[in-house]
């Protein structure tokens, strides 16, 4: 019983991104103890547990060492703070994975569901990506609730969404609100792994469509109807309707692109493929030209520790795709999650620090060495 409430605390507050939100609103005093005491929890997991873990598992752990140890190489800044960055992945690795043998997908769903309804109430109260400007207060239009970052909250649809649309009971209904919160992220990446998402899901069962359509449907008219109280972004709005009805706005589309965000990193890429150009290179714009980072974390691995890394990255997210594909008539939950976060992946460099991310990559392990 204590193990299984060790897990859901340790759920609730990584899915909720409790000391991240804590450190915004309140202060780093509250922050700091709730990051310290989950750590704390998902160590407790790993050392009272005696749980054999698959062979992803141990490839993810062996991902890591050598990222951080190769990006240590070239790295210049302080090596304690590069170790407990690797101690933190490894505890959310393993701790995350022993959790999900206490919990059920309906405590996970719960716990998404409660942290994507923040969007809505960031909405409507908490607006906190509103910031001041010269007498007056600006109005971001895009909202992300307790995740404090747009893309960081569609994620989180995303992943509920999956887990609803899935579900053969009474559940499968969250898969709208899922859907309609995502959309008020107005986040592109969100856009086109829902049609992505849908797509693969319609084409395995399309006695769904009907319903599919009624939920884009009202998500839309909804989002519509409300967009002025909501005071949504003008420009990604209007992207969205648009999308729908196919027409792709080019410009919006293009406007502060991955690609072109990518690109500024190629050099530094090409000039050291072996071992990189150290850690931290390509997730700020310190030592590399390209604004806030490269946004891929695939190329982020590539680019800071090297093929070494990479090529085993790469080699896992085949074989999880593979062994998905495999099983996607018996559950076809793993796959949707593996081709969303490798979506997710290509947008963001945050995988080695996310929480999220983590879980969502742990939970696809966990499904396949279940079914299995």
């Amino acid at each position: 019983m204590i193990k299984k409430i060790v897990s859901v605390v340790i759920v609730f507050l990584t899915l909720l991104n409790i000391p991240s939100i804590a450190l915004e609103t309140l202060s780093i005093s509250v922050s700091s103890p709730l990051s310290y005491f989950l750590f704390f929890l998902l160590a407790y997991q790993i050392l009272t547990n005696n749980i054999k873990y698959p062979n992803y598992i141990i490839c993810l752990a062996f991902i890591s060492i050598s990222y951080f140890l190769i990006g240590a190489l070239q790295y210049e800044g302080s090596f304690i703070e590069l170790f407990i960055n690797l101690i933190k992945f490894l505890l959310y690795v393993f701790g995350l994975f022993i959790c999900l043998h206490y919990i059920n997908h309906k405590t996970v769903i719960i716990i998404l569901l409660i942290g994507a309804t923040t969007i809505i109430l960031d909405s409507l109260y908490f607006r906190f990506n509103d910031f001041q400007g010269i007498d007056h207060v600006s109005e971001y239009g895009r909202y992300s609730g307790f995740y404090l970052n747009p893309n960081v909250a569609s994620v989180v649809c995303s992943f509920g969404y999956i887990l609803t649309i899935a579900k053969k009971n009474n559940i499968k209904f969250l898969a709208a609100i899922f859907t309609f919160l995502g959309f008020l992220t107005l986040s592109r990446a969100f856009m086109f792994t829902w049609i992505i998402i849908t797509s693969i899901y319609l084409f395995y069962n399309r006695k769904y469509l009907v319903k599919s359509i009624i939920i884009l449907i009202i998500s839309i008219i909804v989002l519509v109807k409300f967009s002025e109280q909501l005071k949504l972004d003008i420009i990604r709005f209007e992207f969205l309707t648009n999308l729908f009805l196919l027409n792709i706005d080019q410009e919006v589309l293009n406007y502060d692109s991955r690609f072109s965000q990518w690109a500024n990193f190629y050099n530094a890429i090409i000039n050291s493929p072996i071992v990189g150009n150290g850690y931290s290179t390509f997730s700020t714009s310190l030592n590399v030209k390209g604004g806030m980072g490269v946004h891929n974390s695939f190329l982020l691995i590539l680019g800071e520790s090297g093929f070494l890394p990479f090529c085993i990255i790469l080699a896992l997210f085949f074989s999880l795709l593979h062994r998905s594909l495999s099983i996607i008539l018996q559950n076809i939950t793993p796959f949707l999650l593996t081709i969303s976060l490798i979506i997710t992946l290509m947008v963001s460099h945050v995988l080695f620090s996310s929480g999220i991310q983590i879980f969502i990559l742990v939970f696809i392990i966990y499904c396949l060495k279940k079914i299995s």
